[in-house]
């Protein structure tokens, strides 16, 4: 649990949780960080940070847990209306919109909040949109934030994980689906940055809609139960969630 950071001059823009140490090894670990502060993992020594193969540090949002640092809302767009579908989250780039359920005028979809401007703080991905009179009213939280700032970075093939959380379906008929939250941030900040590994922040994808159906909701960016599944959209025969 991060209480605060007794060694900083100041708090930094984002207000992060620093975890702090002379070097930091990762051999077999699978850390899952969230809350809401974004975390940076710094190493002081010559030695850095390393990750073997079987590390994953992950500050995704999933099945309803929250990112480190996820932002909780963003400003601008437009919510669903009539069965239409809820958007997508936006971050640098714009989120999907919703998409129109059965009859509805092409109005009724949601539509993103404007993409944001490149960050001068630590912080993940917007919340995607909620679907017309879907019966899950919490916004599908993006991704988290996690920095790994070292002299030296040894990347031996591990994961590092920031992926928005998919959006969910609804229980009640005549409904849209929720948007998936956008992904997160990952920053590698080091002087010397060795080896490779697996970098990934995507968005979830977005729930299906409900007319008579039985729907699925979108998977998360990040899933370690089964990740062919990632980001795809809820979908049967009937209807689909974007991806």
């Amino acid at each position: 649990t991060c209480t605060g950071n007794a060694n900083a001059v100041a708090t930094l823009p984002g207000d992060p949780c620093i975890i702090a140490y002379g070097s930091i090894t990762l051999t077999g670990a699978q850390l899952t960080v969230g809350g809401s502060r974004p975390v940076i993992f710094l190493a002081t020594g010559t030695a850095g940070i390393s990750l073997d193969s079987a590390s994953v540090i992950s500050a995704s949002s999933i099945t309803g847990t929250t990112g480190a640092g996820a932002l909780a809302s963003c400003d601008g767009g437009a919510a669903a209306t009539q069965k239409g579908g809820g958007c997508g989250g936006s971050f640098l780039v714009l989120g999907g919109a919703g998409g129109p359920g059965s009859g509805d005028q092409p109005t009724a979809v949601g539509v993103p909040a404007p993409a944001l401007a490149m960050p001068a703080a630590l912080h993940g991905g917007c919340p995607g949109g909620v679907g017309a009179n879907n019966n899950f009213t919490t916004p599908s939280r993006g991704g988290g934030a996690v920095a790994l700032v070292a002299h030296t970075l040894a990347l031996g093939g591990g994961l590092v994980a920031a992926g928005g959380d998919g959006g969910y379906a609804s229980n009640d008929d005549n409904a849209g689906g929720n948007g998936g939250g956008a992904g997160g941030m990952i920053v590698l900040d080091a002087p010397t940055i060795t080896g490779g590994g697996e970098l990934d922040a995507k968005g979830g994808g977005g729930g299906e809609g409900r007319g008579g159906n039985q729907p699925t909701s979108g998977a998360p960016g990040y899933y370690p139960a089964n990740r062919f599944v990632e980001s795809f959209g809820g979908s049967t025969f009937t209807s689909s969630g974007g991806d």
